[in-house]
């Protein structure tokens, strides 16, 4: 049974006592603060909170077009079982019209993936990921300022003004993080600055309210994340519970699921990277990061490369980790660069981004530069153009891609194509090679196999393609995706 909480709690009586006498002897100390917050909002012990809302896929540039609204039916489950553990499920209806469901269960000092896509189970150790468990709690006010009270030393400031206190601390990450709280609502936002691929330093804000009683305590029942001035995340609290058998379920293995593979993340995630031939002067690079293989195109004085990854910022986590953490955004990019130079001795000079979603397009600062253009869809040119600036990229050109471009020194050819609105984005960019024929399509169709394109029960960006292959003359190329492992005989599908 949940109840809207009316008082105040021990937080808001030791703060509005002393609102207005922030110089006085009488001010309270952060360590005060913190008490008074815990004891206005007790967690019990174990519990299961789930919420629904809706996530906007644009605000973290993984939407239909930079600066849109895409926002997507989305569902999580965030509990803390009776080891300590802390199980982490999503379920997004993506504005592509597939489904990701996604379950993480974080240990102290392991984490266990079950991936829908694949009906797989990853156990990761030794991995620099394995602070999720503490990131993931601090979505849990009482947890995370539990966590803050813990290490008084972190907390160097404490700010008033009229209807708020501001605790200034860092993280063990190394993040500094505001805690603000207030006289109505107890802890009401999270704040903190994150360096993101694509966009560069931009602040991010959590916010919470409509406190209620719950079984496991006093707790949020909305709340919600910004991501610079576009909202991220919106969700309402459907339910919280401290029932057993509801917090054992989590960490049950589903139905159909194989595994788990157990994965040794103490190597660097880009520690796979190889250099793999296709063909004459036809590269890729297989696990840049685990399932991502850019395309490589030699010509005799210089290199053109698709796509620019970077990782992924875990942007449900205070602070995001990263599925491939590293000094900088374009980190990974910076490694690919480096292996072309080590493996070809010739400059890159043009750089295709497919799409403008952080982790394809977020790298292009380290690639980017005077004597290097950078091809993009007209829609994210701006983007594109703003990132560079950004990231102190500045001197390549930025070309637009209405129709078609190419790429060529009179010995080999590379078109760069525009295939228009899909329902992975706005606009993208496919790359043909003429010889040997290759196509390329990033993760339009990732990781399709010719019988996944064969099939009858496609998604809507596989039937996309299905329709928009049967319109051109590649219908004798080897298709390579961005995350596929193996290339696909498009002759399969069309015949020849």
């Amino acid at each position: 049974m949940m109840k809207k909480t009316k008082g105040i709690g021990m937080l808001a009586l030791i703060v509005a006592a002393t609102w207005g006498t922030a110089c006085g002897p009488d001010h309270p100390s952060a360590a005060q603060v913190l008490r008074g917050a815990i004891e206005g909002a007790p967690m019990t012990g174990p519990f299961v909170m789930t919420a629904r809302g809706t996530l906007n896929q644009a605000a973290e540039l993984q939407g239909s077009r930079p600066g849109a609204s895409d926002q997507a039916s989305f569902t999580e489950t965030l509990g803390v079982t009776t080891s300590g553990a802390v199980v982490y499920e999503m379920d997004l209806d993506r504005i592509d019209g597939s489904r990701e469901w996604v379950r993480e269960i974080h240990e102290e000092d392991a984490k266990t993936l079950y991936l829908l896509e694949d009906s797989l189970i990853i156990r990761l150790v030794d991995h620099p990921e394995l602070g999720g468990l503490e990131r993931l709690q601090r979505r849990i006010p009482a947890l995370l300022l539990r966590e803050v009270a813990a290490s008084p030393d972190s907390a160097t400031r404490l700010a008033f003004d009229a209807d708020t206190a501001r605790i200034e601390w860092t993280s063990p990450e190394g993040t500094p993080l505001t805690l603000v709280v207030g006289p109505g609502s107890f802890l009401q936002r999270v704040e903190y600055s994150q360096d993101l691929p694509a966009l560069g330093p931009t602040s991010v804000t959590w916010r919470f309210d409509d406190y209620r009683s719950t079984e496991a305590g006093t707790m949020p029942h909305r709340y919600s994340s910004h991501i610079g001035a576009l909202r991220f995340l919106e969700m309402n609290v459907l339910d919280v519970s401290v029932d057993p058998s509801g917090i054992e379920s989590l960490t049950a293995t589903p139905e159909g699921f194989e595994g788990p593979i157990e994965v040794d993340g103490s190597e660097s995630p880009s520690a796979r990277a190889e250099m793999e031939e296709l063909g004459p002067g036809l590269y890729r690079i297989r696990n840049l990061r685990n399932g991502f293989h850019p395309l490589i195109v030699e010509f005799d004085e210089f290199v053109a490369v698709v796509d620019a990854p970077t990782g992924y910022p875990l942007m449900l986590e205070i602070p995001p980790g990263d599925v491939a953490p590293g000094p900088r955004p374009d980190w990974l990019s910076r490694i690919m660069r480096n292996m072309v130079a080590d493996h070809l001795s010739k400059p890159i000079q043009h750089v295709v981004l497919t799409h403008f979603h952080n982790d394809h397009a977020g790298g292009a600062p380290a690639l980017a530069g005077p004597g290097v253009t950078v091809y993009t869809s007209p829609g994210d040119s701006t983007g594109v153009r703003r990132m560079l600036e950004t990231f102190g990229s500045e001197g390549a050109v930025v070309r637009a891609v209405t129709q078609g471009e190419r790429i060529t020194d009179g010995t080999r050819t590379l078109d760069v194509i525009q295939i228009g609105p899909n329902p992975h984005t706005h606009e993208m960019l496919v790359a043909y090679l003429h010889e040997p024929e290759t196509l390329f399509v990033s993760d339009l169709v990732p990781g399709a196999t010719a019988a996944d394109l064969m099939g009858e029960d496609l998604t809507p960006t596989q039937a996309f393609f299905r329709s928009w292959l049967g319109r051109t003359p590649f219908g004798s190329a080897r298709l390579f995706t961005m995350h596929g492992t193996e290339p696909v005989d498009l002759e399969a599908l069309t015949g020849g």
